[in-house]
């Protein structure tokens, strides 16, 4: 009995720790880069606060990708088109507003997985000095996938997003 408390307790402390961790890093700016499989397929800026976030200046493609609250907008700058609607399913930044199952694991930092998050498993989020370095994941197309965190900043951003005036707004409710 005195074994499963003590288990208990170090998973509770492991949770806090998480959660303490993803707390300090609930507002943020990073340059972020996206590798499937190992190939580098794209760079852009990330501003994230309290679970909304603005991923912008999307390398190669031309585009800006907005979750505010419940809705998601995709501006494609080449076609001069927004695209609106709800947001029903989890991205993978939606994780990190949600902590609760994650575990404590062994790596060359400190890490914290997960086997199963919605479409997404084998999830793990990296920590280096309290700031998060990478988030790795498989896709529903089991591809692995690679997300690192560069020019890292903490700080109190505002999350907003108006479509261009000049763009063609498509509601997909």
């Amino acid at each position: 009995m005195m074994r499963y408390l003590l288990i208990f307790f170090i998973s509770l402390i492991n949770a806090q720790s998480l959660e303490k961790l993803l707390e300090d890093n609930y507002s943020f700016q990073a340059d972020i880069k996206i590798e499937q499989n190992n190939l580098v397929q794209s760079s852009a800026k990330i501003t994230f606060t309290k679970g909304n976030y603005i991923i912008s200046e999307i390398k190669p493609i031309n585009q800006t990708i907005a979750i505010i609250n419940d809705s998601i907008f995709i501006q494609d700058d080449d076609f001069k088109q927004v695209i609106s609607r709800k947001n029903d399913r989890k991205l993978i930044f939606d994780v990190l507003s949600d902590y609760s199952k994650f575990t404590l694991v062994k790596c060359d930092e400190l890490c914290y997985c997960l086997n199963q998050y919605d479409d997404y498993t084998n999830l793990c989020i990296k920590f280096l000095d309290s700031r998060i370095a990478q988030i790795s994941f498989t896709d529903i197309n089991q591809i692995e996938n690679l997300i690192s965190f560069n020019n890292f900043i903490k700080g109190d951003f505002n999350i907003s997003y108006n479509p261009p005036k000049t763009y063609n707004l498509i509601a997909n409710d």
